[in-house]
């Protein structure tokens, strides 16, 4: 048939798994040839038992009508690519049983058929063969791992060969076309009930399950200790005669890989830079696999540091890429022109897996343990991984601070509560940070009022940003004008965020505070206030909305942002100095950019 190793090697072993599967099936013959009856069902009806030959016209065999028609084709395929001969008298004989001794040779006329190469033959050590006619091939057997024996020493030539020793010489078999490790191909459960755990052979079973080996004696049961006919074994093996892939391969290399790994678990790059993610396909020992489908995945969250996380699937970006001869499989593409916070999913899909069509099917999103926001997981359906990738504009240094309440109240100094405060890098080189902190803070010297207070300080050095906020719910400033609070309001909201892409033109957006139902000596505030905004209640006091200051120097910028300073005029001290000023939610952003 013109096949090469990687190719003849696949369709011998697959032909040699599919015979020693064939012939376990096959009641034990005896000595003399006879045909012996298996009692228990006929295998179901499997719809890969199909010659793959265009044409395939009956063997000679003067039995063939008594071969059940569910394997008849399957031994005419045999015999139409010399697989399986028959007896000098013209028979098929397909009740006969097999013995081990003859299935080795079976096993190995199969392999060389197919284009495999096999070792010279040389003793293994089995003291039970010498002088056996099949003692070469049983040797060769052993030394490609395919067989290992009853024990070191015995290989139990005579013995016939049950269902269940055929799926470990079929799951070898396939092992050696592959150039896999045999664990690689086992699977740890599979449909057969009447396969006991406890069975030496049942990963191997459930191993030849899988990868369509054997479909067993019905969809749940495999027969395992009995033996297996010469019709069956026309059907195991044109099954792995019809299961050779179109690249070559026995089995789908992706059904291979029981793990997939990235080389980097984060990775940062500049806004609008190109970045590659590499990841590794391996095998139940660690081996890298060869031409595994792999399947890449891009989420996003455009607002990091800032808002708690939420992701957004980009289609546009999904990818499938094959690996290399080292496992390896990469993609590479172009980042935002913004800060952003990428998570990679890749995965290895099998190859009965059903993909949908559209979204994501290798990563899932789901709510982050820590209660903030959302987070990307692996899917636990095939081997699969996720990675972070960071865009931003990288800084040397952050500092960001929140503080709910600061200043003097009647020459008082108050005390700077809640606060919150971060600066990177932290301790042991630590490249991002939050501190949050809160507090329902109550009356304070009869004159004033505040709710629940809450501070957030967070930055990252990878994405250049600093972000600082406070928030106050419930404000009152005693000191009654018409009736009403000097100063009130349902929420003041202080927000600060800078980044690494550079200073503010603009005051305004160095600031994101908002106000709700503030109220300054009877005046309405709109929700969003220009910076410096000032509100005098003329002698009483004097209130700056949404105060910005900026802060330079040769190395670092950054701002610091008041939702209200509130100065009252009198009384004063004895330089005429004010003795109130109230500070409610202050927030300081300062960076120390990369060069």
């Amino acid at each position: 048939m013109g096949l090469t190793k990687a190719s003849t090697g696949l369709l011998a072993a697959a032909l040699l798994l599919a015979l020693g599967a064939a012939l376990l099936a096959a009641p034990p013959a005896a000595a003399q040839g006879t045909q012996v009856q298996q009692e228990g069902p006929e295998p179901v009806d499997d719809p890969h038992d199909a010659c793959p030959d265009e044409s395939n016209p009956p063997a000679p065999f003067t039995d063939r009508a008594g071969i059940p028609t569910v394997h008849r084709l399957n031994v005419d395929c045999a015999f139409n690519n010399d697989i399986a001969e028959g007896f000098t008298d013209q028979t098929f004989r397909p009740r006969d049983r097999v013995r081990r001794d003859q299935f080795a040779s079976f096993l190995v006329r199969t392999l060389r058929e197919g284009g495999v190469d096999l070792p010279e033959a040389t003793d293994q050590g089995f003291t039970d063969i010498q002088g056996n006619p099949h003692e070469d091939n049983i040797n060769i057997l052993a030394r490609t791992g395919i067989t290992a024996g009853r024990t070191a020493t015995r290989y139990d030539p005579g013995g016939l060969l049950l269902r269940d020793q055929t799926a470990t010489f079929v799951l070898r078999a396939a092992a050696y076309v592959e150039d896999a490790s045999l664990e690689s191909l086992q699977r740890p459960t599979g449909p057969f009930t009447d396969v006991p755990e406890g069975n030496v052979h049942a990963t191997n079973i459930n191993g030849a399950r899988h990868f369509n080996l054997t479909i067993g004696q019905t969809a749940t049961t495999y027969q395992p200790s009995s033996p297996t006919r010469r019709d069956q074994m026309a059907s195991f093996l044109i099954r792995l005669f019809a299961s050779l892939t179109a690249d070559g391969h026995l089995i789908p290399p992706q059904d291979r890989v029981t793990d997939i790994e990235f080389d980097t678990r984060v990775a940062v790059n500049p806004v609008a830079e190109s970045h590659t993610a590499t990841a590794t396909a391996t095998d139940a020992v660690g081996d890298p696999v060869v031409g595994v489908p792999v399947r890449f995945e891009i989420f996003r969250h455009d607002n990091p540091v800032v808002e708690a996380p939420q992701f957004t699937y980009l289609a546009d970006l999904e990818r499938v890429v094959h690996t290399g001869q080292d496992g390896r499989a990469s993609i590479t593409y172009t980042g935002p022109n913004h800060a952003a916070d990428d998570r990679i999913a890749v995965c290895v899909p099998r190859s009965d897996t059903q993909v949908p069509a559209t979204g994501p099917f290798c990563g899932i999103v789901v709510d982050d343990d820590d209660g903030e926001g959302e987070t990307v997981v692996p899917t636990d359906a095939v081997p699969a991984d996720v990675a972070q990738k960071k865009w931003g504009f990288p800084a040397d240094a952050l500092h960001a601070e929140a503080i709910g309440l600061r200043g003097e109240l009647l020459g008082q100094q108050l005390l700077e509560q809640p606060v919150s405060s971060i600066t990177l890098p932290g301790p042991a080189g630590q490249r991002s940070a939050v501190d949050t902190d809160g507090m329902e803070i109550g009356e304070i010297g009869g004159l004033l009022y505040l709710g629940v207070t809450t501070t957030r300080a967070a930055g990252d050095l990878d994405f250049g940003i600093a972000h600082a906020e406070a928030r106050t719910v419930d404000l009152e400033l005693l000191g009654l004008v018409g009736g009403q609070p000097l100063v009130g309001a349902d929420v003041i909201h202080t927000v600060s965020t800078i980044t690494c892409e550079g200073p503010y033109d603009d005051l305004a957006d160095a600031s994101d505070s908002t106000f709700a139902g503030l109220v300054i000596g009877g005046q309405e505030i709109p929700v969003q206030v220009p910076p410096n905004t000032r509100v005098e209640i003329p002698s009483v006091a004097d209130v700056v909305v949404n105060e910005v200051i900026p802060h330079t120097d040769d190395d670092t910028f950054g701002y610091t942002v008041r939702g209200l300073r509130i100065t009252l005029l009198q009384p004063t001290d004895l330089q005429g100095a004010p003795l109130t000023e109230i500070i409610v939610g202050e927030t300081t952003t300062t960076a120390d950019c990369a060069d």
